[in-house]
């Protein structure tokens, strides 16, 4: 397993335009994925890419805005409002695609969670998943077989 610990909050990924036209990333967006790929690489310490399918676990923190009320700062604990989960998804697995894994087609499992905490950050664990964590993919098969 591998876990790291991206600073700062997420910088979205820049999406491609049109079909017929192609959007160069912007330099922020660049920077901040090279960070992720820089800090995936040191955590992976020289190994080769995971090989088999992976689960990939995302935590999005956020800082909870100095603007709002005690009361709400009280409750928050999920984030609802923008950096859609999708694209801070993407923005991971590309930047560890051939660090900690060969292709992101590997990831077979993928949990994101968005909230608030002490420091803008993103942790980030993979892991190889094995036979014997077909459990839930048994129970699957078994409700599709019904």
């Amino acid at each position: 397993m591998i876990s790291f610990i991206v600073p700062g909050e997420p910088v979205l990924f820049a999406g491609s335009g049109s079909k017929d036209e192609f959007r160069v990333p912007p330099p922020r967006k660049r920077a901040y994925q090279a960070e992720i790929s820089i800090i995936a690489s040191n955590a992976m310490g020289g190994e080769p890419p995971l090989a088999g399918p992976i689960e990939v676990t995302i935590r999005a923190e956020y800082v909870i805005p100095k603007s709002w009320p005690e009361k709400k700062k009280e409750v928050a604990v999920w984030k609802t409002t923008k950096r859609d989960a999708d694209k801070i998804i993407r923005l991971c697995l590309e930047a560890m695609t051939k660090i900690v894994f060969a292709d992101d087609a590997q990831v077979v499992s993928l949990s994101l969670k968005k909230v608030y905490g002490p420091h803008a950050r993103l942790f980030v664990s993979a892991r190889e998943l094995s036979r014997g964590d077909c459990t839930l993919a048994a129970m699957l098969w078994i409700r599709r077989q019904t």
